[in-house]
């Protein structure tokens, strides 16, 4: 490490200020209170001005510099006849696009209409706000023409590459740590507002992954020719194993396949919704993000990680349990949400604490006392208790507490059952727990 401060303390931490009574702690001027770190390509010793996408997620108005930028790659390309071939044409070209000469007409009139959204550019729109008004001028699901609507697709594309290419490019550099870790663009006030994001979870080398891509790739291709587009990101990342019983990462290597979008732009919400419901698909069998966008149902996590009412164990077993010994078996349930009861993350197995008869033998016209205890269960477990006579029909007692007594008076001689539940219902499945008492009457 070269003398002096490393790289990235300037420009993270900046200049002491005033001694903050809230946080007992100095305040800095910059923490809190700049883009990412980046270094300067071209001096690594210093920070990189902010990327195109930073400033515009900082201020809308910075998109005109990408609209400006994909007008002029256009109006040299068409004006050239195809020989001049900007950044943005070459990279959406490379990507299948064919025929461009028979498009030269199309981009003229969208260069038009991307000058009056120039002028009609509003500074207090959010990134996705303005990129969704680009993408229903682009990609009109009514326009006749297919030359035109392969155009308008065209540039939608490039605006698209324009406006996230720093995005794809590598980042190999020595920083501080706080630098290289905290990505955070505190700057942003347009992009992060309104999002939603997913994140799926497969063996690296399983078939279903590759699936998997290809399917999102596809549903896009398909929504675009709707009027619909994703403006976000998907990525893919590699990881090993995890210790914890319900993580993600269950294989020796773990690739995570995640999709955020902005939800302003419509067809993004499709994308992350479709990727959800694709990923739960059994014959899929991806591994959704817990705190992330995640639709599972209680079916698919016992799908995923064992412990169903078929077949109990499974590191959800496990986890259940540990669940069960710091809970008083769901008794304390402060920590029970929508979330927990729709996914099945509760303790679903409920437990008899304490249930007495106080006398087994007894004669005709005695009275029996039951007594019981099923207080360490959640609190929406139900106890019912089946009393069923030699030659009268069973009678049903379902309306007692969780702890509490009952009395039973026997009228005739012959051996007399008493069948006691408790049972809890989650999801529409019961789980329960009996004992069995016999009373013989002389």
């Amino acid at each position: 490490m070269p003398a002096g401060d490393p790289q990235g303390r300037a420009e993270c931490v900046g200049k002491m200020g005033d001694f903050d009574v809230r946080i007992q702690a100095p305040l800095f001027s910059n923490a809190g209170a700049t883009h990412g770190y980046s270094p300067d390509p071209d001096d690594k010793h210093k920070a990189a001005d902010p990327s195109l996408l930073e400033r515009a997620c900082a201020d809308a108005s910075f998109l005109r510099g990408i609209i400006i930028g994909v007008i002029d790659d256009i109006e040299k390309f068409v004006a050239s006849h195809g020989v001049e071939v900007g950044g943005g044409v070459a990279a959406v070209a490379i990507g299948g696009g064919v025929g461009l000469a028979a498009m030269f007409p199309a981009f003229l009139a969208f260069l038009f209409i991307l000058k009056k959204i120039l002028d009609a550019l509003d500074k207090d729109d959010r990134f996705g706000e303005f990129m969704e008004h680009i993408k229903n001028e682009l990609l009109d699901p009514d326009e006749p023409d297919p030359v035109k609507r392969a155009a308008g697709l065209f540039i939608w594309q490039m605006i698209v590459f324009q406006a996230f290419k720093d995005q794809q490019s590598e980042h190999d550099y020595d920083a501080i740590s706080y630098a290289m870790m905290d990505r955070h663009d505190y700057l942003n006030v347009s992009c992060d507002v309104n999002l939603d994001s997913v994140e799926v979870f497969f063996d690296a080398v399983d078939d279903r992954l590759i699936a998997f891509v290809d399917a999102l790739i596809a549903y896009e291709i398909m929504q675009e020719f709707k009027g619909l587009a994703f403006a976000g990101y998907a990525s893919l990342r590699f990881m090993g194993p995890t210790r914890a019983l319900l993580g993600m990462q269950k294989h020796e290597v773990t690739c995570a396949v995640e999709v955020a979008c902005l939800k302003d732009v419509s067809g993004g919400q499709q994308v992350v919704d479709y990727a959800s419901t694709f990923a739960r698909k059994p014959n899929i069998n991806g591994l959704l993000h817990w705190g992330q966008h995640n639709d599972y149902t209680m079916a698919d996590v016992e799908h995923r990680f064992g412990d169903s009412v078929d077949a109990s164990g499974g590191t959800l077993g496990t986890w259940r349990a540990a669940l069960s010994r710091i809970t008083d078996n769901g008794r304390l349930d402060g920590f029970s949400n929508d979330f927990t009861r729709r996914t099945g993350l509760e303790v679903v197995r409920p437990k008899i604490q304490e249930f007495t008869v106080d006398r087994h033998t007894v004669s005709t016209g005695d009275t029996i006392t039951l007594k019981w205890n099923c207080l360490s269960n959640p609190p929406d477990s139900r106890v019912s208790i089946l009393f069923s006579r030699p030659t009268a029909g069973p009678s049903l007692i379902n309306t007692v507490p969780l702890v509490g007594q009952h009395q039973i008076q026997v009228t005739e001689p012959g051996t007399h059952v008493v069948n006691f539940s408790v049972m809890r219902t989650l999801n529409g499945i019961h789980r329960q727990n009996s004992r069995t008492a016999f009373i013989t009457v002389s």
